[in-house]
């Protein structure tokens, strides 16, 4: 009896499916290594405000609001999402969701 079973190995953040564990181990470390758990993109705004996109589930964050993450990284707020869509959209303006960043809680 021969075994067909094929192992397949799927990204948790992504969801992209690799035939080996090398190729699935390759992808993790091009794609979605940066060096922080869970950490998918880091940027700074026009405003100098350096935020992150989180996969919660991978960062070990509160996922009750949403597996998506968006977090100023300068005075620590965190919103979330359910989806990763809405999280990358709010990404690039912490003035709509930090109250610090916004000016309406002081530094």
């Amino acid at each position: 009896m021969t075994d067909t079973t094929t192992t397949r190995y799927r990204c948790t953040v992504c969801g992209a499916i690799r035939a080996t564990l090398e190729s699935a181990q390759a992808h993790v470390a091009k794609k979605h290594a940066h060096g922080v758990a869970g950490l998918l993109d880091r940027r700074t705004t026009r405003s100098g405000v350096e935020v992150g996109l989180y996969d919660g589930l991978a960062a070990g964050m509160d996922t009750d609001g949403g597996r998506w993450q968006t977090v100023c990284e300068k005075h620590g707020w965190v919103i979330s999402h359910t989806t990763k869509a809405l999280a990358v959209r709010f990404l690039p303006v912490p003035e709509e969701w930090c109250e610090k960043c916004a000016g309406t809680e002081p530094e």
